[in-house]
């Protein structure tokens, strides 16, 4: 829960925004994607309510960093034009 506050605070929900700590916050690839296919599929909701974000905590698998928030998977495609 901390960490989400935090991550809050560095995009700059009620404060001003620190890009800085934001990229070292997030996975910007795995957002990236996730936004792309959101947007080619013209999936408004993709934007507002049907997304799935995590942190692996101290338990990232090879190749993941613990600190970071990754996006995806992608779901809930029943608003798509």
């Amino acid at each position: 829960e901390s960490d989400v506050i935090e991550l809050e605070r560095m995009v700059g929900v009620n404060y001003p925004a620190d890009w800085d700590q934001v990229i070292q916050m997030m996975d910007m690839d795995s957002f990236a994607d996730y936004f792309i296919v959101q947007e080619m599929a013209r999936n408004n909701e993709g934007f507002t309510r049907s997304q799935y974000w995590f942190n692996f905590g101290d338990f990232a698998p090879e190749g993941y960093d613990n600190n970071k928030f990754y996006m995806g998977p992608v779901c809930c495609y029943s608003r798509t034009n």
